[in-house]
């Protein structure tokens, strides 16, 4: 792919893409060149929303999403996020998403007992303070917020973050590429890449640790 040879060629810091177009189920298509850039680079890449302003002085980042599973991945994105935070003097919202129906199963979600429950949301509320502690040590007078909200959608973490997106009027989702699950796996993340066609603005998407 060229466009990845020529970044790693010149050092760029961010490689800037849009999205296709939509479905007529609605959902965004990734292009042919976003999707494989997305695979391969071990340069940042924000997917740029279809209504995103085309003027620079118009951009407004200051409700930027950071969601985090505590998985090194994961924490990749944090100090992207703390960048452009501290650039826009936005708010982060540090976001873990407690996915039900994968913790019990498609047909036991409904028997998961509130203790365990219970035990997802702390350990997501570790991952969100660790996180947010990074935050602070990087970027200490931008201004940060903490959630942990469970989603009991057969979407999954992606639909959860979704729905955060849309309650919390987010300009700006920054993650990882590949979260605790996709560890090994050589394709992108199954959180990233369904996010990438469901949600409606940008999202600047960090590559995996290494």
């Amino acid at each position: 792919m060229q466009i990845d040879e020529y970044a790693h060629e010149t050092d760029a810091e961010l490689i800037v893409l849009g999205r296709q177009g939509m479905t007529g189920l609605g959902k965004r298509l990734l292009g042919g060149v976003t999707e494989q850039i997305l695979h391969r680079t071990a340069v940042p890449v924000l997917v740029v929303s279809d209504g995103t302003q085309a003027k620079r002085d118009e951009f407004d980042y200051s409700q930027i999403l950071l969601p985090t599973d505590g998985s090194a991945n994961a924490e990749t994105a944090t100090r992207h996020g703390a960048a452009v935070a501290d650039r826009y003097d936005a708010t982060v919202h540090v976001l873990n998403i407690v996915d039900i129906q994968a913790a019990g199963g498609a047909f036991n979600a409904g028997g998961l007992n509130e203790a365990f429950i219970e035990r997802l949301e702390d350990s997501g509320r570790d991952a969100v303070a660790a996180t947010a502690d990074e935050l602070g040590q990087i970027a200490p007078d931008v201004s940060v917020q903490t959630a942990v909200e469970q989603t009991t959608s057969l979407d999954g973490v992606a639909a959860g973050i979704q729905e955060y997106v849309s309650d919390n009027d987010t300009d700006l989702v920054v993650m990882a590429s590949h979260g605790r699950s996709n560890l090994k796996r050589q394709l992108l993340g199954s959180v990233t890449s369904q996010l990438l066609r469901t949600v409606d603005v940008s999202v600047l998407v960090t590559p995996r640790s290494t």
